[in-house]
């Protein structure tokens, strides 16, 4: 549908496809599973990019796609990791406009973009994901403080640090992530209220 449309528009029959059109089409990309379906919302998103249709749902729905890994449907092994490099250049791309364009940016980051970066540190194999996780939560946090609402720190973003300490594997960063644990439930305290998940994955990285 979306290549008639795009057909459609070179002939002057309608009106070029509008960034809503393309953000469910890359949503529709990333939460199919298919291989090569991040490539794919990839090189749509820097088409966005080009025609300047970007806005903070084209990025978060990219940061999504950045965020997930896949398993071997049969035994259950993860196959592809999640690639938070790739979610924490973006990041620093929605920042960047945020702090330059103030109010008039339309990619500000908010608690999902930085939830999601969060997460996808956690899902992956990267060295320090514990702490690159708890550096990512304390952006958000000045972000807020320094004036963008939208990026008020709630459970899941503490919940998401947790995640990526108890899932932090190397004997040479255990103790690392064990005191980043602890400090994150620390400094929910003082955010908001901690839930079943997050008193179940403080348990789960005590036991590792």
């Amino acid at each position: 549908v979306f290549r008639r449309m795009k057909d459609m528009h070179s002939r002057g029959l309608v009106e070029e496809p509008t960034t809503p059109v393309y953000n469910a089409l890359m949503n529709t990309l990333i939460s199919s599973g298919e291989s090569g379906s991040i490539e794919r919302a990839e090189a749509l998103f820097y088409e966005m990019q080009a025609a300047n249709l970007t806005n903070a749902v084209t990025y978060n729905t990219l940061l999504k796609g950045y965020s997930t890994f896949e398993r071997n449907k049969r035994s259950g092994r993860i196959i592809s990791f999640s690639q938070p490099h790739k979610a924490e250049r973006l990041l620093d791309e929605m920042e960047l406009s945020h702090y330059t364009k103030g109010a008039a940016s339309s990619i500000r980051p908010d608690k999902y973009s930085y939830t999601t970066v969060i997460s996808a540190y956690g899902r992956s194999n990267a060295k320090r994901k514990a702490a690159k996780s708890f550096e990512i939560l304390h952006r958000m946090i000045d972000s807020y403080l320094e004036g963008n609402a939208a990026a008020k720190p709630g459970t899941f973003a503490f919940n998401a640090v947790l995640n990526a300490c108890a899932h932090t594997r190397p004997p040479g960063e255990r103790l690392e992530g064990f005191t980043i644990l602890c400090k994150t439930l620390i400094l929910l305290r003082d955010w908001t209220t901690p839930d079943h998940t997050t008193y179940g994955t403080f348990l789960q990285a005590s036991s590792n």
